[in-house]
């Protein structure tokens, strides 16, 4: 090969190798995000909806209600209201984010922080219960 050929060649191979390692390394950072532990059961009543903890909370129990598609903000501390910020959970505590939305046939879950899912999205009839941890959804 002539020198200049064998510069292109290198310089081709060089931006090849910087790509992958870039992909990789966003692919790492992706899986990396902190998952906090939580145990937490949603029921549906005439009245709106309560969240009973089985772990990782600050409470025991939470009742709202919600109109259809309007969300509620959830975290290890209880409510939070639209614009306000989480505070940092101590040690004993897990830290997590979610919203649940009210939809025509039960409800949407999003996953802010925390939580191995994005979205879980199921029905939830009156009088109904649903188990769910940070990585999904249980029987």
């Amino acid at each position: 090969m002539k020198p200049t050929a064998l510069k292109r060649y290198s310089i081709k191979c060089l931006l090849v190798l910087a790509s992958i390692v870039c992909y990789t390394s966003n692919i790492k950072a992706q899986n990396q995000t902190k998952l906090a532990p939580f145990k937490l059961v949603i029921e549906h009543s005439n009245q709106g909806f309560s969240l009973t903890s089985l772990k990782g909370t600050i409470w025991k129990k939470l009742s709202f209600s919600l109109k259809s598609d309007t969300s509620q903000i959830i975290d290890e501390y209880g409510l939070l209201s639209s614009g306000t910020t989480s505070k940092v959970a101590p040690p004993n505590l897990t830290d997590f984010l979610f919203t649940i939305t009210k939809t025509a046939d039960g409800v949407l879950l999003k996953g802010l922080e925390g939580t191995a899912w994005t979205e879980l999205s199921f029905s939830l009839p009156v009088k109904g219960k649903q188990l769910f941890t940070h990585e999904g959804m249980v029987k």
